[in-house]
């Protein structure tokens, strides 16, 4: 190894230059701001253990991996942080607000899952397949990861907690995918990624149908109504909601007119095929 200082025709150049070879190729170059033989020294062994390392990589994705950021660019972006990042993007359409929560939560969900079982992985481009695969089969087999739920309660105000056991529907974990894949997707540059590793396929779903409530058993559920039932029945005999989208229904978003002839017995479902249900007088 050595440095030195070249001459100009007005004298030497203020830094030092360095010059070695590695493994029979000459390198040369500035020691960028370098104006002492000591700083010179010690950016031209920092520059050869550089080129030491980088010729040691036997292939171009272990080259991409161990030097991601002087080759892409790229910042280290931690997990946690990473769906902020994500919603600051200038995407094309925004969701809305309940939906915007809610994929909050699934990336919430996949961040508690890495946090348990792979707590020495922090940042979003460790991430891989195989842990976005074992996500997805821990979701298909035993629901969401975090099974605590907390909501405020529209009557008392109160903040109730529960365990949920539910599993969930083959659309909402292609949901889940999607999310996941949409915020590697939007930060694959950012954090210098190779592949998307929730570039998986979504799970096939079909149609279920299922028989509705006969006449009998809707007058017999109409003699027997309380007060949380009530709006809840009145409500889906009409329009053919499902009871969780009844209950997010709000009167300051849309008015609901209720008329004393929907108590009439003879208003009854037939049959539901998914997403529609049939009426009929």
């Amino acid at each position: 190894m050595s440095v030195a200082k070249r001459k100009t025709s007005s004298g030497t150049t203020a830094e030092y230059h360095y010059d070695f070879s590695q493994d029979g190729k000459r390198y040369r170059g500035v020691c960028e701001g370098c104006t002492t033989e000591r700083a010179a020294l010690a950016y031209e062994k920092e520059k050869k253990e550089f080129i030491k390392k980088l010729a040691s990589q036997k292939t171009a994705t272990a080259l991409v991996e161990n030097f991601r950021q002087e080759l892409t660019g790229s910042t280290t972006i931690p997990l946690n942080e990473a769906y902020a990042l994500y919603e600051s993007k200038p995407r094309p359409k925004l969701p809305g607000t309940s939906r915007a929560k809610q994929n909050r939560r699934i990336w919430e969900d996949f961040c508690a899952f890495m946090r348990s079982r792979y707590p020495e992985v922090l940042n979003l481009a460790e991430i891989t397949r195989n842990h976005a695969e074992e996500y997805l089969s821990e979701i298909r087999s035993n629901g969401r990861f975090s099974k605590e739920k907390t909501f405020r309660s529209s009557a008392s105000q109160k903040i109730i907690s529960y365990r949920s056991t539910e599993h969930l529907s083959p659309t909402t974990q292609n949901q889940y995918l999607k999310l996941c894949k949409s915020v590697f997707a939007w930060l694959k540059e950012d954090a210098g990624l190779l592949n998307n590793p929730f570039d998986l396929p979504i799970q096939k779903t079909t149609p279920e149908n299922r028989e509705a409530f006969t006449p009998e058993e809707l007058r017999l559920i109409g003699e027997n109504l309380n007060d949380f039932v009530r709006p809840i029945f009145i409500i889906g005999i009409c329009s053919g909601l499902s009871e969780g989208d009844i209950c997010l229904l709000k009167w300051s978003s849309r008015c609901l007119c209720i008329s004393r002839k929907l108590r009439n017995p003879n208003l009854f479902k037939l049959k539901r095929r998914n997403p529609k249900w049939k009426t009929r007088k």
